[in-house]
């Protein structure tokens, strides 16, 4: 019996963590605030390697979640210069920048959101861009939504 009152609680969140579901939730709420690794480290007093280490699983798990999401998308698809679908192609060319419900701005608003968010980063290695990409995508798809809860939500399904 005392054997189990010398033992850390689990994680629930993150497999094999050396560290609190507290300080996780907290290291959760600055990634989902969109904060650097070293910020987050700063404020958390956690040291920057293991947060790198976690923000890295949750951008592979976001990168899981989008692939999820990606398999039910339908309709139209939205690229830079025009719509994939039925006769949704949009001219620029032409000077046409709207058609009906169809338009430009999504994506335009898309790529620019994107280049501000990982401006911050100051270089991102080429093989590690991908999962950014699709990071923003998340972040960008659901930016009404409350991500804090979404993703521990997810974790408490599938721990990291």
């Amino acid at each position: 019996m005392l054997k189990c009152l010398d033992m850390k609680p689990k994680n629930k969140y993150l497999k094999h963590a050396h560290i609190s579901e507290h300080k996780f939730r907290e290291i959760l709420m600055y990634f989902c605030a969109d904060e650097t690794a070293t910020k987050t480290s700063f404020y958390t007093k956690i040291g920057r390697t293991t947060v790198n280490r976690i923000f890295t699983l949750l951008r592979e798990r976001i990168l899981l979640l989008v692939q999820e999401e990606d398999k039910t998308v339908s309709g139209s698809i939205e690229l830079d210069e025009s719509y994939f679908g039925p006769r949704h192609i949009i001219y620029h060319s032409q000077n046409e920048f709207a058609r009906g419900k169809n338009h430009v701005n999504g994506i335009e608003s898309f790529w620019s959101y994107t280049k501000r968010r990982l401006s911050k980063f100051n270089g991102i290695k080429k093989e590690r861009f991908p999962v950014f990409l699709k990071e923003s995508q998340y972040r960008f798809n659901h930016r009404k939504d409350d991500v804090y809860a979404i993703l521990l939500k997810e974790l408490k399904k599938r721990a990291l």
